[in-house]
């Protein structure tokens, strides 16, 4: 039998993990990714996560005797690390959240308006952008900055220490902001004005492109002839292996914040930035395919918030699990929460527009509202904000299904609540390491073990649960999302840029 591994190299933790082509796991460490802080500064160490990968590697390894066909990696994105014509690591990458470079970003766009970034890359200019991280080391670091000869995603760095070879993926390389997704190339355009020349960039390949073989089979106890094969994305990755690349299946990843995704075949690069909901663009790691993603910055993180919350008033017994305990209460309370309604733009807006000014709101409070009144507004504005987010994505390509995967599929009220807001099944798959299997099975497909991405997913998906909306209820949700959620936004909207505006004025934090 042969058998594949995935490395994620995330935020948190660094996963190594043997998957059978069955898409079962054989075999998983996971460790915690080793980050340094220098005050506001954040690094992940490249050293210390390769020898966490190659110790790992040989130890999933053993347990099939080193009969690996594969191998292949997945990471955040926006990180790069230096690397000299040695091929020695010359700096910590910055993270990902790491934003020291909105002096970059300001920077780049007195030389290129954002507009014209968006038509090129998909992308709303942000300060996390692997460019700015680039354009941060030439002015901070200039000694670093001169003796690289390439800067490359996580990923990309994990498969150059296996492989020796050098190359990135397109769903990597959209998120430098340099990237041009009609092309699939460097944009020339932006590096000229950015003053940053294209042959310090990796070269753009598809996901599953095979590299070669590994260089060093014994130290880290596989076959010689085990390839490693190009990864891509996490996010990306773990829409592919649940087959969200198909036409029709939305993506909905719950986290602390919550991402939504939807595959096409043609980037939208037209739109407006200024005026829309905040979309962003990407190749994806499926062949011929782009994403299209929306999120909500503060999703899991407000159900945590507000369990917390209601613990430290003794709205929720202190020994129960906070989040059943809310998910409880809000099974108290009837659908729309006796007229509570809760806006979740506690980190800002994303849908209907962009706003990083916009705020929370809990509107429609009187006396006689009870802790479930709360705790079940917050899972129909989460909700709500859902449907806004699908909506935007279905001005493009219709959506029949949506996956749902993430911590907060664990929730099963909150999926209940949201599958009828937004009308719409939620598939909730078997796979709990999905950007781990998704690069795996991206080396699999690399190593000619399968023929295409379809195949891939019709052997190894599995549906854990499905949830149906609740018909009975469909229709009162639809009113209340048309008549009164959606215009909530616009009747506060003015309020909340006053209320930062004069909070400014009188220097209140």
């Amino acid at each position: 039998m042969e058998y594949c591994i995935g490395i994620d190299a995330g935020t948190t933790n660094i996963k190594v993990i043997l998957f059978d082509l069955d898409g079962n796991i054989v075999s998983s460490i996971s460790t915690p990714t080793p980050v340094l802080v220098e005050g506001r500064y954040h690094y992940f160490l490249p050293d210390k996560i390769w020898g966490i990968i190659k110790d790992s590697i040989k130890k999933v390894s053993a347990e099939v005797e080193g009969n690996v066909a594969s191998i292949s990696a997945t990471s955040v994105a926006e990180s790069m690390v230096p690397i000299d014509e040695k091929g020695e690591i010359l700096f910590p990458a910055i993270a990902w959240y790491d934003e020291r470079t909105v002096e970059q970003m300001e920077w780049l766009l007195q030389r290129i308006d954002p507009q014209t970034i968006y038509s090129i890359t998909g992308l709303r200019v942000q300060p996390i952008y692997g460019i700015n991280k680039i354009l941060w080391m030439k002015q901070y670091k200039r000694d670093i900055y001169e003796k690289a000869k390439v800067w490359l995603p996580v990923s990309d760095f994990i498969t150059y220490m296996l492989s020796g070879e050098i190359a990135t993926d397109y769903s990597q390389a959209s998120r430098i902001m340099a990237f041009d997704l009609k092309t699939l190339q460097w944009s020339k355009t932006i590096l000229e004005k950015a003053e940053i020349p294209i042959e310090i960039l990796p070269k753009p390949v598809p996901s599953g492109t095979l590299l070669g073989r590994v260089k060093n089979p014994d130290e880290l106890g596989v076959r010689s002839d085990t390839v490693v094969v190009v990864g891509g994305h996490d996010h990306v990755c773990g829409a592919f292996i649940n087959g969200c690349f198909r036409k029709g299946i939305g993506l909905d990843s719950m986290g602390t914040a919550e991402s939504f995704q939807l595959s096409t075949e043609t980037p939208p690069l037209h739109l407006e930035v200024r005026e829309r909901a905040d979309i962003t663009v990407g190749a994806h790691v499926a062949r011929g395919k782009y994403y299209m993603h929306v999120a909500i910055p503060f999703s899991g993180g407000l159900i945590e918030w507000t369990a917390r919350l209601m613990s430290s008033l003794n709205s929720i017994e202190k020994e129960r699990n906070l989040f059943d305990a809310l998910s409880s209460l809000a099974e108290t309370a009837p659908i729309g929460s006796n007229g509570l309604f809760c806006v979740p733009h506690f980190l800002g807006s994303s849908v209907p527009k962009r706003d990083p000014l916009a705020r929370g709101v809990f509107l429609g409070l009187k006396r006689e509202h009870t802790p479930g009144d709360f705790a079940r507004s917050v899972l129909e504005g989460l909700s709500f904000e859902a449907r806004l987010a699908f909506n935007t994505l279905e001005e493009f390509e219709p959506i029949e299904k949506v996956i749902g995967i993430g911590g907060g599929t664990k929730n099963l009220t909150w999926l209940k609540i949201k599958a009828t807001v937004i009308d719409k099944v939620i598939e909730i798959p078997q796979v709990t390491e999905g950007t781990a299997m998704g690069a795996a099975f991206l080396g699999a497909l690399g190593a000619g073990l399968f023929k295409d991405e379809d195949e891939v997913v019709n052997r190894t998906y599995k549906v854990k649960m499905v949830i149906e909306p609740d018909k009975s209820s469909t229709s009162l949700y639809r009113e209340l999302f048309e008549k009164i959620y959606t215009k909530i936004f616009y009747a506060v909207n003015e309020i909340d840029h006053i209320i930062d505006q004069e909070m400014r004025s009188l220097q209140v934090k």
